[in-house]
């Protein structure tokens, strides 16, 4: 039998200079989607604030673990993998990814010792269940791993110099039906409700990621399947059920909601760039003034956003 080649190998990515290339990602046009005023704040006029929080560091802990398990599964074997002390990893990462989060807070604690130790069973919890959950995903024979952390930087059609970037957690071959399949890993306290997954903007980031997937990687939109895996922190007590710790949501991503995706994409470009790549100053951004653009917002509390108190037009 002829080795098993990745098709990811052969592209060569574009090597982004950032002097003269600027590049969007998916949190870009989520913040341009939650407030358009929040988003030019922070990209346009480069006031991005970088908070840290026990949460960003579990999610990026989590996701290092898990992502190191699946790449074992496939790349040794599935009972290795499965032998693995997981849990000393899921630490070591959790404390380095602290670390790196005290440099950037200015050496100012952000979290407990209690609040970490609790934090860190929480993730000994996920990882267990992910691990009992896991043939669901990755024990069907025939299946190859495309990679995890699979890069996209692709160039955006009539704009020069400007080009989507990011990171699709797991990609999935299945080399008997010839189909893809993207996974998008999400942590969450409890899991999502309906409003989570009604939540548009929040389906189209892996709508997104297989439309540009497929341009990218020359594959077929209708051979790439998309899923998200949520794995939750905490699970609510049942007398009468066991609660599983991970879940998956599957969006709608036919003709017509990719269509969409694609069109509320393009208007954020518009909206937002010239031609050439640039930031478009010489128009008015507007306010989305509530409770859950607001709330979360940096500038909300340091004095650069006044909350529609009045109308301001703003210029390079």
């Amino acid at each position: 039998m002829a080795k098993w080649k990745n098709p990811i190998s052969k592209i060569k990515l574009h090597e982004v200079n950032y002097a003269t290339d600027k590049t969007v990602s998916y949190s870009q046009y989520a913040t341009w989607r939650a407030c358009n005023y929040q988003w030019y704040l922070a990209y346009a006029q480069n006031n991005a604030v970088y908070s840290q929080s026990i949460h960003t560091v579990f999610g990026t802990a989590i996701h290092n673990t898990l992502q190191y398990y699946i790449d074992y599964i496939f790349n040794i074997s599935g009972k290795k993998a499965d032998e693995l002390d997981l849990e000393s990893y899921f630490k070591t990462q959790l404390t380095e990814e602290y670390k790196k989060g005290l440099i950037q807070n200015k050496n100012q604690q952000y979290s407990t010792p209690d609040e970490l130790r609790e934090f860190y069973e929480d993730g000994c919890e996920i990882i267990k269940a992910f691990k009992k959950d896991r043939i669901k995903w990755f024990g069907l024979r025939g299946w190859r791993l495309i990679g995890c952390e699979v890069p996209i930087i692709y160039p955006i059609a009539e704009k020069s110099n400007l080009f989507m970037k990011g990171y699709i957690d797991l990609v999935l071959y299945d080399e008997k039906y010839e189909q893809y399949y993207i996974y998008d890993i999400k942590t969450s306290t409890r899991g999502w409700g309906d409003k989570e997954k009604k939540n548009q903007t929040k389906m189209q980031q892996i709508l997104l990621y297989k439309k540009f997937y497929s341009e990218l990687y020359g594959v077929d939109k209708d051979k790439i399947h998309v899923e998200f895996i949520v794995v939750k922190r905490k699970v609510w007590d049942s007398p009468d059920f066991v609660v599983p710790r991970t879940q998956t949501v599957t969006p709608a991503s036919g003709k017509t909601k990719m269509k969409q995706a694609e069109n509320d994409f393009q208007q954020f470009l518009n909206e937002c760039f010239t031609n050439d790549g640039k930031y478009i100053f010489d128009k008015e951004y507007p306010m989305n003034i509530g409770k859950d653009s607001c709330t979360w917002c940096p500038f909300s509390t340091n004095g650069l956003c006044n909350k529609g108190e009045k109308k301001v037009t703003f210029f390079a």
